[in-house]
């Protein structure tokens, strides 16, 4: 059997890849044919993972699918009302990664106009509303047939590699001086909200595999940062950017206060590429020129806005473009050093 599954919070360990599903809502006792799906499924079978849009990755089944509590899979307690602990587990060996690909399959069957099948219809993972494909909204985990198996992996063999960072955007990086003539300002949705903490959450658990001592501290607004590393006696303050999902166009969203820390040094940028698993740091040694940069074109954008509102707003928060130029100048990609290159790397202030 093959089975597609839509699994946000998505990371690979020692080659393999935790799902757990919930047993029922435990508000209404009701239960999912998504989630019992998981308890399915048969070692060997075939799993294809979707991850924020994305086509993740292609896995095996290592086990058949168990009854398993949430606590056996994860540390933290799932933060939804609407799921018992009770559940269900797989683990899966990851036989292909494509996140450099940025396959969006519901983007693939819009574009080359995919017709579902009879047998297909029951229990399809995708919605079709006036001839749009959207994912089925809650949707977990779906035993796929022949032909949704073949469309997915032609959209593999057919995606390019290369990551294009901002190119197709309409979007001015604030570094390069090119301010756009009108500004404005808008509240950061809860929906990126989400993707920060998924930001926070895995280079939390990337400072913790090298041996550092971590804390997440995002919530507490008395700290300047998202993160807390200690190793050896020494503490470093990390502000965490997410620049993994394309709707927020590669940007990172920096505000007066942050600004202001990561000029004194308090704290240090670092940006988490969740698609690849990277992690880049801005370098020690240029961080204060860098964010000196920023602080000028901030000021020259907020001094537009209050001229042209007549003071009726003030911006705090702005977009930063993240493009590869920036990335190549500025930051170096920490992936695979070690604890004592990274704290080594801290310290070149």
């Amino acid at each position: 059997m093959t089975y597609l599954i839509f699994q946000s919070a998505l990371s690979i360990e020692n080659n393999q890849i935790q799902s757990w599903a919930p047993k029922r809502n435990p508000k209404t006792n009701n239960k999912k044919y998504w989630w019992e799906n998981v308890g399915k499924i048969k070692k060997g079978d075939i799993i294809y993972f979707i991850s924020d849009t994305y086509l993740y990755a292609k896995g095996r089944a290592i086990m058949d699918g168990k009854e398993v509590v949430h606590q056996d899979y994860y540390t933290e307690p799932h933060n939804n009302d609407s799921w018992s602990d009770d559940g269900y587990g797989v683990i899966s060996e990851v036989l292909e990664t494509y996140q450099t690909k940025q396959i969006k399959i519901i983007q693939e069957m819009k574009q080359k106009n995919y017709q579902i099948e009879a047998q297909e219809k029951d229990r399809f993972p995708f919605c079709i509303r006036t001839g749009s494909f959207t994912a089925k909204q809650g949707g977990y985990c779906f035993e796929i047939h022949s032909k949704l198996i073949t469309f997915i992996e032609e959209c593999v063999r057919n995606a390019g590699s290369r990551i294009k960072w901002g190119e197709k955007y309409n979007h001015h990086n604030i570094l390069d001086k090119k301010l756009p003539s009108t500004y404005g300002t808008s509240e950061i949705s809860s929906k990126k909200i989400k993707k920060g903490e998924k930001g926070e959450k895995g280079t939390q658990k990337f400072f913790e595999n090298k041996g550092f001592l971590t804390e997440l501290v995002a919530e507490e607004k008395r700290n300047p940062a998202d993160l807390v590393i200690r190793n050896n006696g020494k503490e470093y303050m990390i502000e965490i950017k997410n620049i993994t999902v394309e709707s927020a166009e590669k940007s990172i969203y920096l505000n007066d206060s942050q600004l202001q820390s990561l000029y004194l040094q308090k704290t240090y940028l670092c940006l988490y590429y969740g698609l690849e698993e990277m992690v880049f740091l801005l370098n020690p040694q240029k961080q204060k020129t860098v964010i000196k940069e920023l602080i000028e074109s901030f000021d020259k954008i907020r001094e537009n806005v209050i001229h042209q509102y007549s003071g009726k707003f003030y911006v705090d928060n702005i977009s930063v473009l993240v493009t590869e130029k920036m990335i190549v100048e500025n930051f170096i990609d920490i992936s695979n050093w070690n604890l004592n290159q990274i704290e080594a790397y801290l310290n070149k202030k």
